[in-house]
């Protein structure tokens, strides 16, 4: 899903939709939706909340909230951009329910399989198909998805590095022994919302070529090969930049 300008003025947030928590409709592709729709929420979208998992419902809604309450102390800014046209609280109350739908289209289905927004099975209906392979099954099947995980985690790791690296712009001002740390968060789909400093390192320029760098990145489009419980490391970590290496 393109980046749309009001989302940019409110830190890499998608601005609003309407929901109907009690509507079971069929999903809706939220990707087709016009700017006004999504803006001021003029369309009506149900999220069909009793097919997806609860704890994924949860972590979305976390991660919404928590970039509603960093976009609140910009409220006066925003309404000096934008003008009287627009009810920025309102906006902004609307962006963190887009957030959470956001959120939601980048999660797989049951099997893992799927790109953009799917149904997912219940938790009962997966774990009934486990137990009826028996627990040998289950156990080979169990090694067997940990090392496919562990390999897969390290090519994430890998093509992130790699990219930072080639888009990080060093400064003049970059000397042996600096070192930044960096927060990234990021959606299941590969789009990174925010990018911060965890530790810097005493030099400004350095500290923001690497953010620059970072951001320049995104989507990272190899986030669709990974299941839900592959992405969760990937929600919020940090990574240590200096002028001669890069490690996750």
């Amino acid at each position: 899903m393109s980046r749309l300008i009001f989302a940019t003025c409110i830190t890499a947030s998608l601005a609003g939709c309407a929901t109907d928590r009690a509507s079971e409709s069929a999903p809706i592709d939220y990707t087709k939706l016009s700017y006004e729709e999504i803006h001021f929420g003029n369309a009506k979208l149900p999220i069909p909340q009793t097919t997806m998992f609860k704890a994924d419902i949860d972590d979305c809604e976390d991660f919404a909230q928590k970039n509603y309450e960093k976009a609140l102390p910009m409220k006066e800014k925003l309404s000096r951009i934008y003008g009287p046209a627009v009810d920025i609280s309102k906006a902004l109350k609307l962006s963190k329910k887009m957030q959470v739908v956001v959120c939601m289209t980048g999660l797989k289905d049951a099997s893992g399989k799927g790109k953009g927004w799917v149904t997912l099975q219940s938790q009962t209906e997966v774990q009934d198909s486990k137990d009826s392979r028996g627990p040998v099954a289950s156990a080979d099947e169990g090694s067997t998805e940990d090392a496919s995980v562990d390999k897969l985690g390290s090519r994430i790791d890998e093509i992130i590095k790699k990219r930072i690296v080639e888009a990080w712009a060093r400064p003049p001002s970059a000397r042996r022994g600096m070192l930044v740390v960096l927060r990234i968060n990021m959606l299941p789909d590969g789009t990174i919302t925010s990018v911060s400093v965890a530790k810097p390192s005493g030099d400004a320029p350095f500290d923001n070529a690497a953010m620059e760098a970072v951001k320049s990145i995104s989507p990272v489009s190899e986030f669709n090969m990974l299941k839900t419980s592959e992405y969760q490391p990937y929600r919020s970590f940090t990574i240590t930049l200096t002028p001669d290496n890069l490690t996750l």
